[in-house]
């Protein structure tokens, strides 16, 4: 029986420089534990698509016995903080379809198309960012955009009441979180993606509720330790779904086809080599460090290795720069 061996290289650098292979250790916590601590939180799962009008929503906790859940979503700025809120809103619809789920976030990052993309609703809240270096004239007006963000978003908790909101990052979800742990009403739950702690999960940490849930080990210093849960970055069920390596590898590099594979595994048995993917990740806005780095490379790697290919997401701001240099190979795939 021919076999097609298929191996994949795969480093993540996020935008600070911290590197995260797909080798590193992380704590596993059972699902009965992952259970116990959602309903801790009032928060047994999510379902429904998005919000419900006010006439709407009373007349479904009537039908429910008064139980029905409420769980805002707040996730903005970049995929690192918007797939995973997806993920973890897939996983508890899964769970129970009768919860009602609403995302915040800004009209102008990529949250506003990839949500509804996804088939939740989403509510516009400002976002408040400090720009650099620090004195400068749009900082000026700072205070006063906070005190309207936090005015949106607590006409937004007021509306919605929410059991439980659960913050994924980004400048979107400090207001948000802070205005939630203020009322009172609803618990916040922190889940941090990155080894090294981003602000604003920094500060929300202090006011989150009985668990903050992290990727990784090395983020733990950031949060009161009895808090934290290692408990892995979450992944959308589709992405967990058995592929065929081989239709995969053809699917990215249509001039490849599965005969010369097929020619290739023959040549393996002489000399050992194997088929080798190497994925290029700069963030989901990408990363202009990464992508030069890769465009001196790429070319001199494809031309070295002969069973070596190139998978290379630019992110959408550099993809056409990208574009414009003319790399292209036939085992050379760019992405925005």
């Amino acid at each position: 029986m021919m076999t097609h061996r298929i191996s994949l290289s795969f480093t993540v650098v996020d935008s600070k420089g911290f590197m995260h292979s797909a080798g590193s250790r992380v704590t596993r916590i059972p699902q009965q534990r992952c259970s116990a601590s959602w309903k801790k939180l009032g928060a047994r799962s999510v379902g429904a698509q998005g919000a419900r009008a006010d006439s709407r929503r009373k007349e479904k906790e009537e039908n429910n016995g008064g139980h029905v859940r409420r769980i805002l979503f707040v996730a903005g700025g970049t995929g690192g903080h918007v797939y995973p809120a997806l993920a973890i809103a897939d996983e508890v619809r899964r769970l129970d379809p009768a919860v009602e789920l609403l995302f915040a976030g800004t009209r102008e990052r990529m949250e506003w198309l990839v949500v509804p993309k996804a088939g939740y609703a989403i509510s516009a809240v400002p976002a408040v960012a400090i720009r650099r270096p620090f004195l400068c004239f749009p900082n000026l007006l700072l205070p006063a955009r906070v005190l309207y963000c936090m005015w949106v978003c607590w006409k937004l908790v007021r509306r919605f009441r929410p059991h439980v909101v659960v913050g994924t990052g980004g400048y979107v979800a400090g207001p948000m979180c802070l205005v939630a742990a203020l009322s009172g009403s609803s618990k916040v739950v922190i889940q941090e993606q990155n080894a090294y702690a981003g602000i604003t999960n920094r500060i929300l940490g202090r006011v989150a509720a009985a668990v903050i849930f992290l990727a990784f080990a090395a983020a733990s210093p950031f949060f009161p330790e009895e808090k934290c849960v290692v408990i892995g970055n979450p992944t959308r069920r589709a992405l967990q779904q058995p592929i065929d390596a081989v239709m995969a590898l053809c699917s990215f590099f249509p001039s490849v086809n599965k005969l010369d594979l097929d020619d290739d595994d023959d040549d393996d048995d002489d000399d050992g080599s194997t088929q080798e993917v190497v994925v290029v990740l700069g963030g989901s806005l990408g990363a202009q460090a990464i992508n030069e780095a890769v465009a001196g490379l790429v070319q001199s790697q494809l031309q070295q290795h002969p069973h070596r290919y190139f998978i290379w997401q630019t992110g959408t701001s550099h993809f056409q720069n990208i574009q414009a240099m003319g790399i292209s190979h036939p085992r050379l795939t760019v992405l925005p």
